[in-house]
């Protein structure tokens, strides 16, 4: 079994924040386990809010927000989440669409996922048992559930940053094979550059013990800076590399807080 499959305790709390935002399908994954987290960590995030930090919540609707303006400029014929946990968004493509929509996990997260639909998916939506990071390369496998038209978007939102450079890198270079191989498109993920995460200091501190603790796996080193991370891109055979961060979106979105520096950017990287 991967060491990265104890990460899933996280998607239960951030599922409750899709539920709280009235997302679309999010209603499905209103858990137990999500209810109770968020009621534990407001306790926290309340004395956050009043010292003047963000808190992850804001975080977390702050970076859906953003790759879903992202996701929607591109205008997809199919879409895969990497890392999907209980994210509803490849349920609202595949139902507003009619396009192909994966969602990729570990199999207890895809189970779950199942579980919790009971059989109420959209027809052209697909929850796919994955192993991202295992030596044989999971793109092939999903193959039969694609078509080789553009474009076609990747998105991995919350993944990356649980595992270390190597494996990162991995993903880039599966991911831009992947699209090459389909015709083209984007790869859509959010990063915080270790630099970043270094200038934040203390609140960024509290923030990834907290995720450590939720997710039983020490957060590794991320990338240093964005020099970095344009070199990786590139080196996984991306075309083009945009870099967004919340402040430029904050006349587009109804972003809570965007003022406050949460660290975060967003990779828009681009085949053809």
């Amino acid at each position: 079994m991967s060491r990265y499959s104890s990460i899933s305790i996280t998607a239960h709390y951030t599922a409750q924040a899709w539920v709280r935002q009235g997302l679309p399908w999010a209603e499905f994954f209103d858990t137990t386990q999500g209810r109770a987290l968020h009621a534990l960590c407001e306790v926290f995030f309340a004395a956050a809010r009043r010292a003047g930090f963000s808190t992850p919540s804001e975080f977390l609707v702050q970076r859906h927000r953003i790759i879903d303006a992202l996701v929607a400029e591109a205008c997809p014929a199919q879409l895969i989440e990497l890392g999907a946990g209980l994210s509803p968004r490849a349920l609202a493509f595949a139902d507003s669409s009619g396009g192909p929509a994966l969602d990729i996990d570990l199999p207890a997260m895809v189970e779950l996922k199942r579980q919790r639909l009971g059989g109420h998916a959209p027809p052209s939506y697909r929850a796919l048992a994955v192993d991202l990071v295992a030596a044989n390369d999971y793109t092939q496998a999903l193959s039969p559930y694609l078509k080789p038209v553009s474009p076609t978007v990747v998105i991995s939102e919350g993944l990356v940053a649980y595992f270390p450079l190597p494996r990162q890198q991995q993903i880039f270079d599966r991911v831009a094979a992947l699209l090459r191989r389909l015709g083209g498109g984007r790869y859509i993920t959010d990063i915080h550059h270790q630099q970043t995460v270094d200038r934040l200091g203390a609140t960024a501190r509290v923030f990834r013990t907290l995720l450590s603790l939720l997710s039983r796996n020490r957060q590794p080193l991320q990338i240093p800076n964005e020099a970095v991370g344009r070199r990786m891109i590139a080196s996984a055979g991306f075309d083009e590399l945009s870099i967004h961060d919340p402040q430029s979106f904050r006349s587009q979105l109804d972003l809570p807080n965007p003022e406050r520096d949460s660290g975060l950017v967003v990779y828009e990287a681009t085949i053809g």
